[in-house]
């Protein structure tokens, strides 16, 4: 079997644009993890998201419309024992708020208590003042935990800390992850943790360790930046859980997940690798035989990372009852949702039907527009002919008029013309000029510096940082960012500064 997962930047880009379609197809998983979909409620029907042949979880954001949010799909074959949204145990399952009549209906809760029900995924732990915090994280669709007989599944989109409070976000959640695997494992449970960690573990995972090549130094060394000692606290030798990539592939460099699509530096390939698959060391032993990124699928500014395993569930056997017992977090309880299940098939073939409807309406409205036309054309035609017909001009007529008509337009023209000749001849001789004139001046005020490194145009940008320079132009090499050559130049011209250079 193998389990995928994939920071897509939006599920409702990657499906329009066909991007889903390469991915199924070169990767063919048999589960899906996806970060960041940024889909609404509202906008599941509309896609169709759900499909009749895989079971889907959806974890959305409920502060925030289209932001965040992560996805867990699994084929049909897969038994589902409990299936629970958010890291805390703090949030009822969503569909249940549309439903109060089913046996296992649990109200919300005004106050957030930890209280395990019969659809959790349950091994909760104790928590003090931050489960305010914690409800606020799980608010924004950051967590999916679905159990399979032979192990626990995280699905994770963990914060990024751009300021103290997101820091604080961030370094909370992956406290709290940490303590929910340590409960599982502590049960005797196999323990998957998958997703978008949004912070690099080693040197080896990221191209520019100490900020120096982007010119944005760190304010403490690298090793010391707490949420990645939490992180390697998680998955070291002496820690629980194992970096899968880096167990079979301990010295490969270079192997990134993420980019900046902004600079382009997925071309020169200066990225991070921040999209990680865990998990405890029994189940890497007895299970997981390949794990490796697959940066040639596009459409996102991650890509996606996979792992083969072999457990009870590639033997199919008995299955039915579990299947026929899904969770009530599970899509398919949404009653919003009933009957416009698809199969993904048919939900791959969606974005290409949709343009290939929208290509043959337009060749049909231009050939509608070029039948009418011709039609029209035919038509004054016609009435010139018989126009002409009417009024039983001869050949030998129309050729004496045409004759006469020439020499009377030539003699007209030797009388007229020297003069209008003359006059154009100044007019657009002084447009001419100040056309050039005007061409001149823009171009000595508007010429593109060329960068010192590879003497080529340079690329003007914009500071959008906060701070004193907020606004301001300034030129860099238009390569994308990078090491090496091919990599962007360190060459530096503030827009003000062009011509005093």
């Amino acid at each position: 079997m193998r389990l995928c997962t994939w920071n897509v930047n939006g599920l409702e880009s990657l499906i329009r644009k066909g991007y889903f379609t390469t991915f199924i197809q070169q990767t063919n998983p048999d589960i899906i993890c996806f970060q960041e979909t940024k889909i609404s409620r509202r906008k599941l029907a509309q896609w169709s998201v759900v499909t009749k042949d895989w079971n889907c979880f959806l974890s959305l954001c409920k502060s925030n419309e289209g932001y965040s949010g992560v996805g867990t799909f699994c084929k049909l074959f897969c038994p589902l024992f409990k299936a629970e949204e958010g890291i805390t145990g703090f949030l009822p399952a969503e569909c249940l708020s549309w439903n109060s009549k089913r046996p296992w209906f649990c109200h919300l809760r005004d106050n957030p208590t930890w209280r395990e029900t019969s659809y959790s995924v349950g091994y909760h732990f104790e928590v003090g003042g931050d489960s305010d915090k914690l409800l606020e994280l799980d608010k924004e669709g950051r967590c999916i935990i679905v159990e399979f007989p032979d192990f626990v599944l995280f699905n994770i989109y963990v914060p990024f800390n751009s300021d103290e409070e997101t820091f604080e976000y961030k370094y909370l959640f992956l406290q709290s992850l940490s303590k929910r695997i340590e409960k599982l494992l502590q049960g005797g449970k196999n323990v998957v943790v998958c997703g978008d960690f949004n912070c690099a573990r080693t040197r080896m995972d990221h191209c520019d360790p100490d900020g120096i090549f982007q010119k944005q130094p760190r304010d403490i060394p690298f090793e010391l930046e707490p949420c990645r000692i939490l992180l390697n606290e998680i998955c070291t030798p002496k820690g629980p859980m194992v970096d899968v990539f880096r167990h079979f592939h301990p010295e490969r460099i270079d192997a990134y997940t993420c980019w900046n699509a902004q600079t382009g530096a997925r071309k020169t390939n200066f990225g991070t690798r921040i999209d990680y698959i865990l998990a405890n060391k029994e189940f890497v032993d007895s299970c997981i035989v390949d794990c490796d990124i697959v940066s040639d699928i596009y459409g996102s500014d991650h890509c996606p990372v996979y792992i083969d395993f072999h457990c009870s569930m590639s033997v199919q056997g008995s299955w039915i009852e579990c299947v026929e017992q899904l969770p009530p977090f599970c899509c398919q309880h949404f009653p919003d949702l009933l009957g416009l299940q698809q199969s993904l098939k048919d939900m791959v073939s969606c974005s290409v039907n949709v343009k290939h409807s929208r290509t043959e309406e337009v060749q049909r409205k231009d050939l509608c527009f070029k039948e009418t036309t011709r039609s029209k054309r035919s038509r004054v035609r016609n009435r010139k002919m018989d126009s002409q017909s009417e009024k039983n001009v001869t050949l030998t007529s129309l050729i004496t008029y045409t004759r006469a008509y020439s020499e009377n337009s030539k003699n007209a023209e030797k009388n007229y013309c020297p003069t209008v000749r003359e006059s154009e001849k100044v007019h657009l001789s002084k447009y001419q000029k100040a056309k050039e004139d005007w061409r001149k001046l823009f171009q000595s005020r508007q010429t593109v510096p060329l960068c010192s490194g590879h003497q080529e145009p340079c690329q003007l940008r914009i500071v959008k940082k906060k701070g004193s320079n907020l606004g301001r132009k300034f030129y860099v090499c238009a390569r994308p960012i990078g090491k090496g050559e091919e990599g962007r130049c360190n060459f530096f011209l503030w827009y003000e500064n062009r011509d005093a250079r």
